[in-house]
């Protein structure tokens, strides 16, 4: 990641919890807790659409049941490197449950890579952006990758409208929503670096954020039944869900989205599974963000320039379809020919 130059604009003193009237969220996750190109073809190839089936999750652990089952060797993955810095990596499993999952590596050392957020907007004293979909965001700030970010409320069924933010957001060195003490974030420092982590946070030296919920892991180590034990079982259980985590030395960042409430075709990930994923990862620290409806990743065809779901959102409950969140997160990629390679046993999506 190359260190940010240019001025940026004054870091705004956020305001508290106490400050603002703070309606109840949403977000599956959140609601759930409290009731949540070689060419162009090669592209096509990977991100094809797949069969759908729509389904409703499976049948969730308690609590005090976590479900620690370890997902086997996938049957199918493949990989890409449609910008330098990128690689995107597909896997499909079939057992404890059907599961798609798409892993972006992201070498925050390439010149060239940039991590953005979502903006602050003007629209009073309740509300921090405006809502929009994960691919429309990708679009107005030009970055070739982006995935949803934080819990909000509430829920807009047209773009544009006013947006509160759970837990910290900042942008272009505003922090425009304050930190929940609960809930960790993804913090792009004005030096260039990244951290995620819990607060308390240095919010000063704070260039663009992104909250999420609970960590997944810390020092390498999985944390997750530190806060699953107190949620309730919808939330700990089979979802679809976002997830992001960095290595040891800060060099590779990983953001993650998994498929769900697809019988048969991708069901989802239980919140203990997503842990053990990012420890086997090679995450140093990890973070899980908000998920459900709201888990979309979007890419920009290297060869056509046009912007492209990677995963299959279920936003509106039907596969294929969007939600409209409060903020996202994009990187920034340098473009040229990119190379692309099959797993052991991989081939196009189903």
């Amino acid at each position: 990641m190359m260190p940010r130059t240019g001025p940026h604009r004054a870091v705004r003193a956020p305001r508290t919890a106490a400050d603002r009237r703070r309606p109840g969220t949403t977000g599956d996750d959140e609601r759930a807790r409290q009731r949540t190109r070689r060419g162009p073809a090669i592209l096509v190839a990977l991100l094809v659409t797949p069969a759908w089936a729509v389904g409703q999750p499976t049948t969730a652990p308690t609590a005090t049941q976590p479900v620690l089952t370890p997902f086997l060797e996938p049957v199918e993955t493949r990989w890409m490197e449609p910008y330098p810095g990128l690689v995107l990596e597909y896997r499909r499993y079939d057992q404890p449950r059907p599961l798609r999952v798409w892993v972006a590596r992201i070498d925050l050392r390439r010149e060239g890579i940039d991590l953005v957020a979502t903006c602050g907007a003007d629209v009073g004293p309740d509300f921090e952006t405006r809502s929009e979909t994960t691919p429309e965001f990708a679009q107005r700030r030009g970055v070739q990758l982006a995935v949803n970010a934080s819990a909000f409320a509430p829920f807009r069924q047209q773009s544009g409208e006013p947006m509160q933010v759970v837990g910290l957001g900042a942008c272009d060195g505003s922090v425009y929503s304050p930190p929940d003490e609960r809930f960790g974030a993804l913090i792009v420092r004005r030096d260039g670096t990244v951290r995620i982590a819990d607060p308390p946070y240095e919010l000063e030296k704070i260039a663009d954020a992104v909250s999420g919920f609970h960590m997944l892991v810390e020092n390498g180590r999985d944390v997750v039944d530190r806060s699953a034990r107190r949620q309730k079982p919808g939330f700990v259980g089979v979802n679809p869900r976002t997830a992001v985590g960095i290595d040891k030395d800060g060099g590779t960042l990983f953001l993650a989205v998994f498929d769900g409430r697809q019988k048969g075709v991708s069901e989802g990930i239980t919140l203990y599974e997503l842990g053990r994923f990012f420890v086997d990862l090679g995450a140093c620290h990890a973070l899980n963000m908000d998920g459900g409806g709201s888990t979309t990743m979007v890419l920009q065809d290297p060869g056509t320039g046009r912007y492209k779901l990677v995963n299959t959102p279920v936003g509106r409950g039907e596969p294929g379809s969007l939600r409209r969140v409060a903020n996202n997160l994009g990187v920034h990629l340098p473009s040229r020919p990119s190379t692309t390679s099959d797993g052991p046993r991989g081939r196009k999506p189903d």
